[in-house]
Protein backbone atom coordinates (compact mmCIF):
# COMPACT_ATOMS: atom_id res chain seq x y z
CA UNK A 1 0.00 0.00 0.00
CA UNK A 2 1.35 3.51 -0.87
CA UNK A 3 1.29 6.19 1.88
CA UNK A 4 0.10 9.05 1.20
CA UNK A 5 2.36 12.41 2.19
CA UNK A 6 0.32 14.73 3.97
CA UNK A 7 1.43 17.56 6.02
CA UNK A 8 -0.32 19.09 8.85
CA UNK A 9 -1.11 22.82 8.65
CA UNK A 10 0.85 24.78 10.60
CA UNK A 11 -1.11 27.46 13.08
CA UNK A 12 -0.18 30.20 10.41
CA UNK A 13 -2.06 28.82 8.41
CA UNK A 14 -5.06 27.32 9.88
CA UNK A 15 -5.48 31.47 11.02
CA UNK A 16 -4.96 32.44 7.21
CA UNK A 17 -7.46 30.57 6.30
CA UNK A 18 -10.32 31.26 8.81
CA UNK A 19 -9.60 34.94 8.17
CA UNK A 20 -10.46 34.38 4.65
CA UNK A 21 -13.96 35.46 3.41
CA UNK A 22 -16.76 32.65 3.09
CA UNK A 23 -17.44 31.96 -0.63
CA UNK A 24 -20.12 30.19 -2.70
CA UNK A 25 -18.94 27.48 -4.04
CA UNK A 26 -20.71 26.77 -7.21
CA UNK A 27 -24.29 25.06 -8.15
CA UNK A 28 -27.08 27.12 -8.89
CA UNK A 29 -27.25 30.88 -7.94
CA UNK A 30 -30.74 31.67 -7.45
CA UNK A 31 -34.31 29.48 -8.57
CA UNK A 32 -34.90 29.80 -12.23
CA UNK A 33 -38.40 29.93 -13.58
CA UNK A 34 -39.92 27.72 -16.18
CA UNK A 35 -39.64 29.04 -19.33
CA UNK A 36 -43.62 28.67 -20.84
CA UNK A 37 -42.50 29.57 -24.26
CA UNK A 38 -41.51 26.69 -25.05
CA UNK A 39 -44.11 24.73 -25.89
CA UNK A 40 -43.56 20.75 -25.67
CA UNK A 41 -44.61 17.98 -22.66
CA UNK A 42 -41.27 18.29 -21.16
CA UNK A 43 -41.93 22.03 -20.25
CA UNK A 44 -45.58 20.44 -19.57
CA UNK A 45 -44.85 18.25 -17.07
CA UNK A 46 -42.46 21.02 -15.07
CA UNK A 47 -45.30 23.05 -14.61
CA UNK A 48 -47.58 22.52 -11.41
CA UNK A 49 -51.06 20.93 -12.34
CA UNK A 50 -54.68 20.69 -10.93
CA UNK A 51 -57.48 18.82 -11.25
CA UNK A 52 -59.48 20.76 -8.63
CA UNK A 53 -60.74 24.73 -8.45
CA UNK A 54 -60.13 24.98 -4.54
CA UNK A 55 -62.56 28.44 -5.10
CA UNK A 56 -65.34 27.04 -7.02
CA UNK A 57 -65.17 23.91 -5.88
CA UNK A 58 -65.18 22.34 -9.08
CA UNK A 59 -63.53 20.38 -11.07
CA UNK A 60 -60.73 22.59 -13.02
CA UNK A 61 -61.38 23.70 -15.92
CA UNK A 62 -59.33 25.04 -19.13
CA UNK A 63 -60.03 28.89 -19.66
CA UNK A 64 -59.92 28.80 -23.81
CA UNK A 65 -62.79 29.35 -25.01
CA UNK A 66 -62.17 27.53 -28.08
CA UNK A 67 -60.53 24.02 -25.87
CA UNK A 68 -60.53 21.59 -28.68
CA UNK A 69 -61.18 19.13 -25.95
CA UNK A 70 -64.88 18.73 -25.50
CA UNK A 71 -65.50 15.55 -24.08
CA UNK A 72 -68.10 15.86 -22.02
CA UNK A 73 -67.07 13.07 -18.86
CA UNK A 74 -63.14 13.27 -17.56
CA UNK A 75 -61.06 14.84 -15.51
CA UNK A 76 -59.13 17.91 -17.11
CA UNK A 77 -55.87 18.47 -15.81
CA UNK A 78 -54.90 22.30 -15.95
CA UNK A 79 -51.66 24.20 -15.52
CA UNK A 80 -51.62 28.06 -14.27
CA UNK A 81 -49.25 29.47 -17.52
CA UNK A 82 -49.24 33.76 -17.16
CA UNK A 83 -52.24 33.56 -14.48
CA UNK A 84 -53.97 31.68 -16.55
CA UNK A 85 -55.26 28.17 -15.96
CA UNK A 86 -55.41 25.77 -19.25
CA UNK A 87 -55.20 22.28 -20.66
CA UNK A 88 -52.12 20.00 -22.48
CA UNK A 89 -53.64 20.41 -25.66
CA UNK A 90 -54.01 24.25 -25.08
CA UNK A 91 -50.70 24.40 -24.14
CA UNK A 92 -49.00 22.39 -26.60
CA UNK A 93 -50.71 23.99 -29.32
CA UNK A 94 -49.56 27.73 -28.09
CA UNK A 95 -52.70 28.71 -26.98
CA UNK A 96 -52.66 32.54 -25.14
CA UNK A 97 -55.22 35.01 -23.95
CA UNK A 98 -53.15 37.44 -25.60
CA UNK A 99 -53.99 35.75 -29.04
CA UNK A 100 -57.81 35.49 -27.97
CA UNK A 101 -57.82 39.54 -27.56
CA UNK A 102 -55.95 40.12 -31.25
CA UNK A 103 -58.57 37.97 -32.88
CA UNK A 104 -57.71 34.26 -32.31
CA UNK A 105 -60.60 32.13 -33.34
CA UNK A 106 -59.91 28.05 -33.01
CA UNK A 107 -56.39 26.37 -32.53
CA UNK A 108 -56.29 23.77 -35.38
CA UNK A 109 -54.72 20.10 -34.46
Amino acid sequence: MSEINMKALTPDQVKRLLAMPERRRGGQTGKRGIDTNVRDHATWFKLAHKLFDEESRESAKCENPNCPDTRPSHVTIVAEVDNVRMCRICFLAGWSPLAVISGQQEIDL
